[in-house]
């Protein structure tokens, strides 16, 4: 059987790799813009998360630096690849600057199940069945203009806010995994498509971009705000989760 090749980022003639010693906030990751790969500011760990397409929390094992120290990671990709392209180019420049080996596999670790908070099994005033067939605005001959700030068919997330037209309880779960910091299971019966609107005041809840632990500031929580507004509760549970287990990494020397 032949291996698997993966994409290789080529070398920029100005040095891909540095340490950023800066004092300013972690950025949010890489981003591939024409020929030309670029993170800066980025802890290991992100780069991690995004090259193999998991959460934070389920990146498990390698040493503090991974999440401490930060990088500046510049190079050129050559032809511009799709977004699989671009993840197996990132593993392949993970494993050349890093050493980074790991593997994958399934733990049963600590979940959330997504249920119904209330016992009549209704949901909260801020979630309903859609007002209107959003869709239906969006046809050539709808009679009515857009409003502002229009949207449909899925989550529109905000600072401390989240509002969802026409959207899936499956959209809600994936939006809610990394805020909580674990995978969450739709085990509220609700089929079809909302309209919600949620807002809450504390924050960061769960692992920050990092994967770091995050502090919860004094106000309303999102698991509040879940039960007073969705009529939606977060019961702490265990279930199979997909892990990324880092078997080596090394710190490398900067070029």
């Amino acid at each position: 059987m032949r291996s698997l090749r993966l994409p290789r980022a080529r070398r920029s003639r100005s040095p891909p790799f540095k340490p950023n010693k800066s004092d300013a906030p972690p950025g949010p990751g890489w981003s591939v813009v024409g020929q030309t790969f670029a993170a800066i500011n980025v802890p290991l760990r992100t780069l991690i998360r995004q090259a193999y397409q998991v959460q934070g929390f389920q990146v498990v094992g390698g040493p503090s630096w991974i999440t401490s120290d930060r990088f500046d990671i510049v190079a050129k990709t050559g032809p511009p690849a799709p977004t699989r392209g671009s993840d197996l180019m990132m593993q392949s420049l993970l494993a050349e600057r890093f050493k980074l080996a790991a593997h994958k596999e399934t733990r049963e670790l600590p979940v959330y199940a997504l249920v119904m908070a209330k016992s009549d099994g209704k949901p909260g005033s801020q979630l309903h069945q859609p007002a209107v067939d959003c869709y239906a605005l969006l046809r050539p001959d709808a009679p009515t203009p857009l409003p502002t700030g229009f949207f449909c068919g899925g989550m529109r997330p905000g600072p401390g806010q989240l509002s969802g037209r026409m959207a899936t309880m499956k959209q809600l779960i994936l939006f809610l995994s990394p805020q909580v910091g674990r995978i969450v299971l739709d085990k509220t019966g609700l089929a079809g498509t909302f309209d919600l609107d949620l807002a809450w005041t504390a924050g960061p809840v769960g692992p920050d971009a990092s994967g770091a632990s995050a502090s919860l500031d004094a106000g309303t929580s999102i698991y509040t705000s879940l039960q007073e507004q969705l009529g939606l509760k977060l019961e702490s549970t265990k279930g199979p989760v997909d892990v990324l287990v880092i078997d080596y990494v090394e710190h490398p020397i900067e070029d």
